[in-house]
């Protein structure tokens, strides 16, 4: 080896520290926006796609959710300024739906209060909606998951230029690393995508021997804002709708 590549090898990685706060702020001090989540699960061949749209206005909020596959699930979250309400989280008693208002003891519910009141309901948590919807006491648990993030190049998602930031994950605080993370950051600060790759014990009965590969990624994007999302109806319902 050459001592030139030697010297290379051995050098500091540039930290990804203020790219990921810049990022962080973006959303902590939007007043409104609307995205589309797409969350792709893939192993073996195999796929499972969770599509999130995610919007808020002030007091308006909306959360709507669709997972394709053999068992089809889906799930909302509405707030429309005045009510707001979710599904009824597994596990619980009570109306199909939860039905709260906005304004509470002469305070109104902010979009992480009725976040973090119906996250439970939700077919799927990724960290992006920890982050979109500024919950800082997740985020804050979510980065203990993470090793120190570094800076690795250029990525382009859905034809948006982003930095890469890479590094790895653990399952649970203290414990070892479960395997690779990497997110991609838009010039503006958006997130773009962030990605998960692991290997995963087979279930003892599956006759699969060595280790699966699970490959997870969530992508983000921009939509156009509507105000039907935030209807207590469910008019939006009817999977793939959430697509278009």
């Amino acid at each position: 080896m050459s001592p030139l590549l030697a010297l290379a090898l051995l050098a500091p990685q540039e930290s990804a520290g203020p790219v990921l706060s810049r990022m962080l702020a973006k959303y902590l001090t939007a007043e409104s926006g609307a995205y589309r989540i797409v969350t792709t699960q893939a192993a073996r061949g195999a796929s499972l796609v969770t599509t999130t749209v995610l919007q808020w206005d002030g007091d308006k909020f909306a959360i709507l959710q669709e997972r394709g596959g053999s068992e089809p699930k889906s799930a909302r979250v509405v707030a429309d300024g005045k009510t707001f309400s979710y599904d009824r989280p597994e596990g619980l008693f009570g109306p199909r739906r939860f039905v709260e208002s906005v304004e509470q003891n002469g305070i109104v519910q902010s979009r992480l209060d009725m976040y973090v009141a119906a996250r439970e309901s939700l077919v799927e948590r990724p960290p992006v909606l920890d982050i979109l919807t500024c919950s800082r006491d997740d985020v804050k648990a979510d980065r203990l998951l993470w090793s120190p993030m570094v800076l690795d190049g250029e990525r382009v998602v859905k034809g948006k230029r982003g930095t890469k930031t890479k590094g790895q994950f653990r399952l649970v605080p203290g414990g070892p690393y479960a395997g690779e993370l990497e997110m991609v950051v838009g010039e503006d600060g958006s997130l773009l995508r962030y990605a998960t790759r692991q290997q995963v014990a087979p279930p003892p009965d599956s006759g699969v021997r060595e280790a699966i590969e699970v490959l997870t990624v969530t992508d983000v994007e921009p939509i156009p804002p509507d105000p039907s999302r935030y209807r207590h109806d469910g008019m939006w319902t009817g999977l793939g709708r959430l697509n278009r």
